[in-house]
């Protein structure tokens, strides 16, 4: 018999055994890392953004818009800032190494500056002449973050989206070409001499002799404004048709807010008077919507609701365009025909009414069920699928006991 002291030989496949039971992926090496930011690194995100937001509600309290933006603008930019930066560090937080929510977040602090930073430094020298704390770094600022920042969203951002990576290697040079363009538009107003923007302050860090290079930097702009807007809108075109289906959904809330925020601002060039008014509210409105969307995108809330959203859109602007020019078709036939036998405008007016009236709900149906065979197929499937299986059950059960 074996004594307490006498070796204790283990067989190979009771070794092999005890290996394999061994729980995996608990030590530091195999664990998968957390992609949320906790702790003191997500309060830091979030308190710039507070301040930042802090920043602008207290100068519009008591600087006050400019003189030449509406109130109605005002709002709108804070609503901006607010949308730029709660969605950033909401991204930043959660997924932490996807890019874009650091780009946002970046982004929010220097519209904040921009915007901000100008009606501070406009206050500063109209009630104190100059003398609040860092009015002139303040003012240097304010001259070059709104147009990087504009860079930043429009082009790189889209190059990124959503899963935080580029297609390929290569599509390092967009990234790198875009950055350029980013520092070419800030060096004039960085070291212009004279005056800096809006204000009669001088530019501390003016280099004389740099007007020479305008044309250098004028065409540098046009080079890379040619260059990097088409890569971007290439990279996001490839990256539609390679996607799988849930890139393609997210894609497409991208594309939607983009599509109405430059459907929006082209009317506001091309409209005349109250339509050119509106087309700049709503085109606002769609900057500020646009980092919604790329939240519900990246974070996939309700993403497949899209679908109904664009469809939706499509209809009712149909719709709306239709019964318009029905309206005004009708009111000249009325006027017309009408003129010998009446005075004034009200049955002519009148009849157009009731006849855009009558023909809204026709109107309706029909255009969206046209729109929702294109943009929503799945919907108006399955709407189909359900009449055509209503329709064969009311049909086929007896009804006789």
């Amino acid at each position: 018999m074996p004594t307490d002291d006498a070796p204790v030989t283990v067989s190979p496949s009771v070794r092999t055994t005890a290996t394999k039971r061994r729980p995996v992926g608990r030590d530091r090496g195999t664990a998968t890392p957390d992609p949320r930011l906790r702790g003191w690194r997500a309060g830091i995100v979030w308190a710039i953004i507070a301040l930042d937001l802090a920043f602008a509600f207290g100068v519009w309290l008591v600087a006050g818009p400019g003189p030449d933006t509406p109130p109605a603008a005002a709002v709108l930019f804070g609503a901006m800032v607010a949308s730029l930066g709660g969605v950033g560090a909401l991204v930043a937080t959660r997924k932490h190494r996807n890019p874009v929510g650091w780009i946002l977040w970046v982004s929010a602090t220097m519209v904040t500056i921009a915007i901000s930073g100008s009606d501070y430094v406009r206050f500063s020298i109209a009630s104190f002449g100059g003398a609040l704390p860092g009015t002139v770094a303040i003012a240097w600022l304010s001259g070059l973050t709104f147009l990087p920042a504009a860079i930043l969203v429009v082009v790189v951002v889209p190059l990124y989206f959503p899963d935080g990576t580029l297609l390929a290697r290569r599509w390092r040079w967009a990234v790198a070409i875009a950055i350029a363009g980013l520092i070419v538009v800030a060096l004039p107003s960085a070291f212009d001499p004279g005056p800096l923007v809006n204000t009669t302050i001088d530019n501390p860090l003016g280099v004389p002799g740099l007007h020479a290079l305008d044309w250098l930097l004028t065409l540098s702009n046009v080079m890379i404004s040619l260059v990097a807007f088409p890569l971007t809108i290439a990279s996001c075109v490839l990256r539609y048709r390679r996607g799988t289906p849930t890139i393609r959904q997210q894609l497409k809330w991208f594309a939607a807010a983009v599509g109405w925020t430059v459907a929006c601002f082209t009317l506001a060039i091309v409209g005349i008077g109250p339509l050119s008014d509106a087309g700049w509210f709503l085109g606002l409105v769609g900057v500020s919507a646009l980092p919604i969307a790329i939240a519900i995108a990246i974070l996939r809330y309700r993403l497949y609701e899209i679908d109904r959203i664009i469809s939706r859109t499509i209809t009712y602007a149909v719709v709306s365009v239709l019964l318009g020019a029905t309206f005004a078709a009708t009111i000249l036939v009325s006027q017309t025909l009408l003129a010998p036998f009446t005075q004034g405008e009200t049955i002519a007016v009148a009849a157009s009414t009731l006849a855009a009236f009558a023909l809204f709900q026709p109107l309706l149906r029909r255009v969206r069920r046209a729109v929702d065979r294109r943009f929503d197929r799945s919907r108006y499937d399955a709407e189909r699928t359900a009449a055509a299986f209503s329709e064969r059950l009311r049909n086929e059960v007896d009804m006789t006991t």
